[in-house]
């Protein structure tokens, strides 16, 4: 019997589709789905916002749904921010640094940090905040005089716990917009004994200064300037700035992270922490400003921002020597070079280290 490819028959039988002509009929056909299919095609690629993939500042879905959209720049540090933050007049924030006050909250999120010492070695940062929205901070102390001579220059709204008497006649003296403690926008939590347990957040400051009829929406001062972060081959591999403000409980420490082109924040020989996140403050710029520092009879000190002097800046793992200068107490203090240009911050973080006259850096 003769063996049969049913495989091969099927195959002779089937008709070959591609060398066939096509009618005209099937030609228009096939031009009429190519047009709706190139149609639909454009369509799909107009509406779907391809070119945020590449916007580093474009709005991200997160575990946390919607982010903000970041198409903006903060005028505290140049860093990017949300169109409805950057408008509006930051607000400056008490924050205390005795020992049983850390770690704090908030800091993570302040744009401008200065700190400076008060009584007793005692450091305390004056915490700008403006571009981002932290739910709590704190714990939240008194005033000092000196610290007004920052919040003129930024025109910004003030928050604290009372403060020393010169520091509370000169906030009324000069018209300094005043949110001092008040029941309603500030808490103290059970977690910590007082006096280290006052806090409040921005979206409570916020509502403070709006029942004393403060106008939020005016953000203006003297911008510093500000650059990009250098490609990652022009940083160097490491870097460690140390300060010692009076004490070891005092002992500042930073380390520069290559990778990420910022300074990782150290108190007293342990990671500086924020309560809420757990994770070490990361810092952009570092100043350390040089100004005469001069004990008071009654146990405070006097703190010389008015004039100039001199500065170290540590940016992109890089020291810097050069000076400041402020020439009243609503001038902003501008910072330059040893060649006399004004210092190009990179962009984020920038805390300000104020120290005596004398005060040893090592780096």
């Amino acid at each position: 019997m003769e063996e049969i490819n049913i495989s091969e028959e099927k195959q002779s039988k089937k008709p070959n589709f591609l060398l066939r002509p096509f009618s005209r009929t099937t030609k228009i056909v096939l031009l009429i789905l190519l047009i709706i299919f190139g149609l639909v095609f454009a369509w799909a690629i107009y509406v779907t916002p391809i070119a945020d993939s590449f916007n580093p500042f474009a709005s991200r879905k997160g575990d946390q749904g919607e982010l903000p959209t970041l198409n903006a720049v903060c005028p505290l540090n140049g860093s990017a921010a949300a169109d409805d933050m950057v408008g509006n007049r930051p607000f400056g924030v008490m924050i205390e640094n005795h020992p049983d006050a850390r770690p704090q909250s908030g800091l993570d999120k302040a744009d401008l940090v200065y700190e400076v010492v008060t009584e007793g070695g005692i450091t305390r940062f004056l915490a700008f905040f403006g571009c981002q929205n932290p739910s709590q901070i704190g714990p939240v102390r008194s005033s000092r005089i000196y610290y007004l001579d920052w919040v003129s220059e930024l025109k910004s709204f003030y928050a604290h716990a009372g403060g020393s008497p010169d520091s509370l006649a000169a906030i009324q003296q000069r018209g300094i917009l005043d949110l001092n403690h008040a029941t309603g926008y500030f808490w103290r939590s059970t977690s910590r004994a007082a006096p280290h347990n006052l806090y409040t957040s921005l979206e409570k400051l916020k509502s403070y200064a709006q029942s004393r009829h403060y106008d939020l929406n005016k953000a203006d001062f003297t911008l510093w300037k500000f650059k990009d972060d250098p490609e990652k081959s022009a940083r160097p591999e490491s870097k460690s700035v140390k300060i010692n403000f009076s004490s070891a409980s005092f002992l500042v420490s930073y380390s520069y992270n290559k990778e990420t082109n910022n300074w990782s924040r150290s108190m007293a020989g342990k990671s500086h922490l924020d309560a809420a996140t757990g994770k070490q403050l990361k810092v952009k710029n570092i100043v350390v400003q040089y100004s005469q520092i001069v004990a008071r009879s009654d146990g405070r000190v006097d703190v010389g921002n008015i004039g100039s002097g001199q500065a170290l800046f540590f940016i992109d793992g890089i020291a810097l020597t050069g000076t400041w200068k402020k020439d009243s107490t609503s001038a902003r203090t501008i910072y330059a070079d040893s060649n006399g240009r004004e210092i190009e911050f990179s962009r984020g973080p920038i805390w300000i280290e104020v120290v005596k006259l004398g005060t040893v850096i090592n780096y």
